[in-house]
């Protein structure tokens, strides 16, 4: 194991980290015309404590003995060029002895060398770079009158500084140089030092308790003092013009007296001061974004007379005895007072203010509220979560309410609205307690989610001129309602009443579409009627509706898919246009036994799905011109009857799992081609009408049936080419002995010719 080593001086090519990671070196000597100690050469040598460097040695590269053991350094005369790192992470290096020829230490160079306690800079030295003693243990420092420029984080967090040395001469100090320096418990900053203090200079003295300024200095600047939490007193000169953003954030003033002489605010100056109990404004125009946010600790603060503006988020999260605003406000800005927690309710002025987003969001107001003209709205979520407002008075000459202005008042029961109103804005007044709404005449636009989550309410008066309800607009609102749309209304958006409950409604003429999820799990009036200017009921309509028992359609329409998806209390269905069923419309409507579809001048298409696990269905009686896709009536299992108008269409395992058929009845004409396989594998009874060209049909029917009844066969006929067998149906067939069928909750039966000859043959099986 090597513990020493001695660099010769014809050993002038070494490359980098060539000596990296020998733990267990403990000595390194480099001989005289050694010029050059490379990047890492002696990196992570954890163990070497002793270096002995010769004068001919100009340069220590980066990261040269990063993390190495060294306890102590003495540069040689030359040695003027030190890179980055090099001697980061040494943690036992306890003395460093600097050559007055050294203008410049890099960056990291002596970071986190925790066992450095004091240090002589060389007296020429002109620049330290960013981190160069950060995280050290120096209890002293001296900087050189040669000092031009000092780096961000240079001494940063040296918890151990008691006191440091700065010379007469004008230095510039970059950002964050100084904090974290916990032992300093009193500062005062000199006119030199007027211009050139970098961004959070001081930020992070937690000792700090005072700082004096002398005449001349004219700014305190960006986060200079931030986290200083213990800093309570400052003297600030007659001279001070400035004082830039976040400067004593998160300080401990209790009191603080803001000069008429500081005319340049920024942003969030007081913020994070929870200890502040007395503050004095000056006279300036407004109070800046941030200026008091999450500070005072319920403190009696009165807002000048001067202030005509407060800027975002002000006072957010604040605590204050009471809100006073001056008559000089003329706006309220963005969150200015947002979660703002005050024991007394907030009092506006009769003067004209704009209120912006958010910024009485969470605050305390009396329990009724007027909402004046003069509160001029012009944000969204305004008094959004104000808990304690109970009944809202909205003014004469309020014309609109906007986004979410009232959202989430847990307490709010009761709104006046004034006859002026023109429009509700979304979420106006989602998941407030309001039971009642009377909704004035001059009224055109509820807007999106405006009375979602509103469980308590159960009675609407819509007025007269609503021409549109956006969407979501009442969901998960109305209990037992009786619900009578507005006249203009044209249509019913998506997710707008869902998840209520109605006693009882109409869909009126004025209604042309139903969109998606308009219904979806209501608890809907037993009848329902789908009139003739209805074009669409859109997707997931009436999905999961309970209670809905019979369905009228008189429109010619399209149902989306899942229209009616999960009504299991659905028993019948009356259709008596044309229509176009889509996917899995009627899926799972398990108590369904009637489809009653009427003949039209149109096809009726049923898509794949629609009927899918409809598993009350018996009969089906479809007239001309329908068209079955694939599974329309999948696993409909205890179908036992299913007759076939002319020209329809019926794809493959339309009727796939429904293995109870027992009679297929099909009126015969030269479209039977498409039926395709889709009569295949059923061990009912086919009966075919309207039967002339019985090749033809022994033809189309091949491969596919054994035995056939034809109506109006008066023999048994045997085609050998297509070995089937065409049978006549039994005078029994067409006589008496017919089960009536039972009235169903709409309408009487239509006991039509076919209806009735295949009532006979179910009553014979």
């Amino acid at each position: 194991m090597i513990e020493e080593i001695s660099i010769p001086s014809n050993c002038s090519i070494r490359g980098e980290s060539c000596f990296s990671n020998m733990t267990n070196v403990k000595k390194v000597t480099f001989q005289s015309g050694i010029e050059v100690i490379n990047s890492q050469e002696f990196a992570y040598c954890t163990n070497l404590k002793e270096i002995v460097l010769p004068d001919t040695l100009t340069t220590i590269k980066d990261r040269a003995f990063m993390n190495s053991g060294l306890e102590s350094v003495h540069f040689p005369i030359n040695c003027t060029n030190i890179e980055f790192s090099a001697f980061k992470d040494c943690y036992s290096l306890s003395e460093i002895i600097f050559n007055d020829n050294i203008t410049y230490l890099p960056s990291s160079c002596f970071e986190n060398t925790i066992s450095l306690r004091s240090v002589n800079l060389p007296n020429r030295l002109q620049n330290l770079g960013y981190y160069v003693f950060r995280n050290s243990s120096l209890e002293t420092v001296s900087i050189p009158e040669s000092v031009v420029n000092i780096g961000s984080y240079a001494f940063y967090n040296c918890s151990y500084l008691k006191s440091y040395n700065f010379t007469h001469k004008t230095h510039t100090f970059a950002s964050y140089c100084l904090g974290g320096i916990n032992l300093i418990e009193e500062l005062t900053i000199p006119i030199h030092w007027n211009g050139h203090r970098g961004f959070h200079l001081f930020d992070g003295m937690i000792n700090l308790k005072k700082v004096t300024f002398v005449e001349g200095i004219e700014s305190i600047f960006v986060g200079e003092y931030a986290n200083c939490a213990n800093l309570k007193e400052i003297h600030l000169p007659q001279s001070l013009i400035n004082i830039y953003d976040d400067a004593f954030d998160n300080t401990g003033f209790v009191e603080f007296v803001l000069p008429d002489h500081v005319t340049n605010l920024g942003s969030g100056v007081f913020k994070n001061c929870k200890s502040l109990k007395q503050f004095t404004f000056n006279n300036n125009r407004f109070i800046p974004k941030y200026f008091f946010q999450n500070s005072f600790n319920f403190t009696e603060f009165t807002i000048p007379q001067t202030v005509v503006d407060l800027r975002d988020s002000c006072f957010e999260n604040s605590k204050l005895l009471s809100i006073q605003l001056p008559q000089s406000i003329r706006s309220i800005r963005s969150y200015a007072f947002h979660n703002c927690y005050t024991q007394n309710a907030v009092v506006f002025p009769s003067t004209s203010i704009y209120l912006m987003d958010y910024c009485f969001s969470g605050c305390h107001f009396s329990s009724t509220f007027t909402l004046g003209a003069e509160n001029i709205l012009r944000g969204v979520y305004c008094f959004e979560n104000c808990k304690d407002i109970e009944k809202l008075i909205i003014s004469n000459d309020v014309t609109k309410i906007y986004q979410g202005t009232f959202a989430y008042c847990q307490n709010l029961k009761e709104i006046v609205f004034s006859n002026t109103l023109e429009e509700i804005g979304e979420r106006a007044f989602i998941n407030t307690k309001v039971f009642s709404i009377d909704l004035p005449d001059s009224l055109t636009l509820i807007g999106l989610a405006a009375f979602s989550n509103c469980y308590y309410l159960k009675n609407i008066k819509f007025g007269s001129n609503i021409n549109e309800i956006e969407p979501r607009c009442f969901e998960n609102s109305l209990v037992d309602f009786d619900l009578d749309f507005p006249s203009k209304l044209s249509f019913i958006s998506i997710d707008c009443f869902k998840n209520c409950s109605f006693k009882s409604f109409e869909i009126p003429e004025t209604i042309t579409l139903i969109g998606a999820g308009a219904f979806e799990n209501c608890t809907l009036p037993r009848h329902l009627t789908l009139h003739s200017n209805i074009y669409k009921v859109s997707e997931n309509a009436f999905k999961d509706c309970k209670n809905l028992s019979t369905i009228k359609i008189v429109a010619t329409c399209y149902l989306g898919f899942n229209s009616f998806y999960n009504c299991q209390d659905l028993v019948e269905i009356n259709i008596s246009q044309s229509i176009t069923i889509s996917y899995d419309s009627f899926n799972n409507c398990t108590k369904l036994n009637s489809i009653r579809l009427e003949k039209s001048n149109g096809t009726n298409t049923i898509q794949s799905g629609a009927f899918y696990n409809c598993i009350s269905l018996s009969c089906l009686q479809f007239p001309d011109n329908c068209a079955l896709s694939f599974e329309s009536f999948g696993h409909c299992v205890n179908l036992m009857f299913v007759y076939l108008g002319k020209n329809c269409h019926v794809e493959s395992e339309a009727f796939k799992d429904c293995n109870k058929i027992k009679y297929f009845v099909i009126d015969y004409d030269d479209k039977f081609y498409y039926y395709h396989y889709s009569l295949k594998n059923f061990g009912g009874k086919y009966v075919f009408n309207n039967v002339s060209n019985y090749t033809e049909l022994c033809q189309k029917l091949r491969y596919r049936l054994n035995k056939a009844y034809v109506n109006g066969l008066s023999h048994e006929i045997n085609d050998d080419e297509s070995n089937l067998r065409l049978l006549p149906v039994p005078v029994s067939f067409k006589n008496g002995n017919c089960k009536p069928i039972e009235a169903t909750l709409l309408y009487e039966r239509d006991f039509s010719r076919y209806h009735f000859e295949l009532l006979y043959l179910l009553a014979q099986t």
